[in-house]
């Protein structure tokens, strides 16, 4: 639920009696230059359980204090590819307003009008820096503040982590960061798993499509006894089928059957493929 500042809220339930939801955005887009919308002040007297006894279903669009005919009429007739921000200056240079971009905001969007633009730079429109250096189109103010807080190539973030700097995962998984930057952007391997780092300061290099595991399953004991190396294929027979160790011995043990259900399988999917033949 939107949390409405105090003093607009006072004054919404101060004014809300005879009020139509349009002339309330009206009056609280005037009062304190916020720009709510018609479906906000709705909301909003739907959960303060007050109500404000005008005529259910008063034709939108009729002038109000805050938006004179004339007015309505420019809006109207301009603001096909007018931007709010640039139908508030236009309306305050003309009529002598001072509307904000977000009452614009609000009056397009309760009015259903559209500009028909997206945000994006339009096709054959000319940026307005085009053709000029940076010393053209940047004040000497603006350049000198630009220089103290540009990104030098090779500096890194002031967060950055020191190489060395651990890491707990959701899961309990332990992870030393090891390089400053990953090898490429769409891996993570300047973190590496602890146990791994363990395991091969006593027994070396892991080898390819091998893993290093928990005896126990638990990850935050680190402990070398902890530590048993099995193949993937292994872990993932274990994950499956429920079987695991509580110490190295019953781990390894858990490995052998792994690997007598994986030959189970294998045979028998040698079988079937024999009896289909």
């Amino acid at each position: 639920m939107y949390k409405w500042p105090e003093e607009i809220k006072t004054f919404i339930i101060e004014n809300v009696e005879g009020k139509t939801a349009q002339e309330l955005a009206d009056m609280v887009n005037a009062r304190f230059h916020f720009g709510a919308t018609v479906s906000q002040i709705r909301s909003a007297k739907k959960n303060w359980h007050i109500q404000s006894g005008s005529i259910h279903g008063i034709r939108a669009g009729l002038p109000t204090e805050l938006y004179p005919a004339d007015v309505m009429q420019y809006i109207r007739e301009n603001c096909a590819g007018t931007s709010p921000a640039d139908m508030a200056e236009r309306l305050n240079e003309r009529f002598g307003t001072a509307y904000t971009q977000n009452q614009i905001r609000a009056y397009y969007k309760n009015h259903h009008l559209r500009s028909g633009l997206d945000g994006r730079f339009q096709k054959g429109r000319t940026s307005h820096n085009k053709g000029k250096t940076w010393d053209e189109f940047m004040s000497r103010d603006a350049q000198e503040r630009s220089r103290r807080t540009t990104f030098k190539k090779g500096n890194l973030p002031h967060n950055t982590r020191p190489i060395g700097h651990e890491r707990v995962s959701e899961e309990g998984y332990t992870y030393v960061k090891v390089r400053q930057r990953p090898s490429r952007k769409d891996c993570n391997d300047n973190f590496v798993a602890k146990q791994r780092l363990i395991w091969e300061e006593h027994f070396g290099p892991v080898p390819d499509g091998c893993l290093v595991a928990f005896a126990n399953g638990d990850p935050s004991d680190l402990r070398i006894e902890n530590l048993v190396l099995e193949t993937k294929q292994q872990h993932a027979v274990k994950n499956r089928c429920g079987i695991h160790g509580y110490d190295r011995e019953s781990a390894r043990a858990a490995n052998m059957i792994a690997d007598i259900k994986m030959q189970i399988r294998r045979k028998e999917t040698a079988t079937h493929e024999q009896d289909k033949h």
